[in-house]
């Protein structure tokens, strides 16, 4: 299993009803955006370096609309490090699962923001 990726999911709903509203949900872009650095940052201080390969894999990457965490896409090894019972670590999924208080405070900063801008 070659690369693995982080996706944060459950937004899809309020996104849609936000645009319903005529909110222009490109305003979020930028906290996905630090979420997701965040993220990486997380995940590079548990992965285990031993060359440095992995480490250095550990990237923000935008696709279709949504900001992922994407790590080890040319290492074979990298599922085996982030899922692994007896060897891995969880480095990927592991730090984005602990920080679920702190992304949905961010986002819902955001929404405020935008609720405010668009007198909702």
């Amino acid at each position: 299993m070659a690369g693995q990726e982080l996706t944060i999911t459950g937004l899809t709903e309020k996104m849609r009803a936000l645009e319903r509203l005529g909110v222009d949900t490109q305003d979020l872009q930028p906290a996905f955006e630090r979420i997701a650095q965040g993220a990486v940052r997380d995940a590079q201080s548990a992965v285990r370096v031993k060359t440095g390969a992995l480490y250095a894999d550990i990237r923000v990457a935008h696709v279709k609309g949504k900001w992922v965490v994407r790590a080890g896409d040319s290492l074979d090894y990298a599922g085996v490090q982030n899922y692994d019972p007896e060897r891995g670590n969880e480095f990927l999924t592991g730090p984005a699962n602990r920080n679920e208080s702190e992304q949905a405070r961010q986002i819902e900063a955001e929404l405020k923001t935008i609720i405010r801008k668009y007198d909702l």
